[in-house]
């Protein structure tokens, strides 16, 4: 005897009733209806915001700021003060007062000297004489 083939048309009366409640795609969850507004908010208008650029708000003051004159080490094989590279090589906690240059007297609290590169190719190794603590500690 041979089999028939079942189809969609011509399933057995009672597979036809067993899947008959079933989709091929899985039930879907449903969801919780929204809860409606509270007549309260409904009566409430919100701060309208006001149009506007962002940044600095108007009316804020400038800061007074002093200017000082910072002097930039010169590369002496080209007089540039330009530089490709920078970096930190060594740094000493070390403090006093400057004894020569354009700072004669100036209070410092750190000796810092960067390895630097100018756009012309020299390599240098500036000194700097910092003072981080901002005040006039020694």
């Amino acid at each position: 005897m041979a089999k028939k083939k079942t189809t969609p048309t011509n399933k057995p009366a009672a597979a036809a009733e067993k899947t008959a409640g079933r989709s091929t795609r899985a039930a879907k969850a449903k969801k919780p209806a929204k809860p409606a507004p509270s007549p309260a908010a409904e009566t409430i208008d919100p701060v309208p915001e006001e149009p506007g650029k962002p940044g600095r708000p108007s009316g804020s003051k400038n800061l007074d700021r002093v200017i000082v004159q910072r002097h930039p080490a010169t590369c002496p094989q080209c007089g540039s003060t330009d530089r490709k590279v920078q970096r930190i090589a060594k740094e000493q906690d070390r403090g006093g007062i400057i004894q020569r240059g354009p700072n004669t007297g100036a209070l410092y609290t750190h000796i810092v000297w960067r390895d630097t590169v100018c756009v012309c190719g020299q390599h240098l190794r500036e000194l700097s004489h910092e003072n981080r603590n901002g005040g006039d500690q020694v």
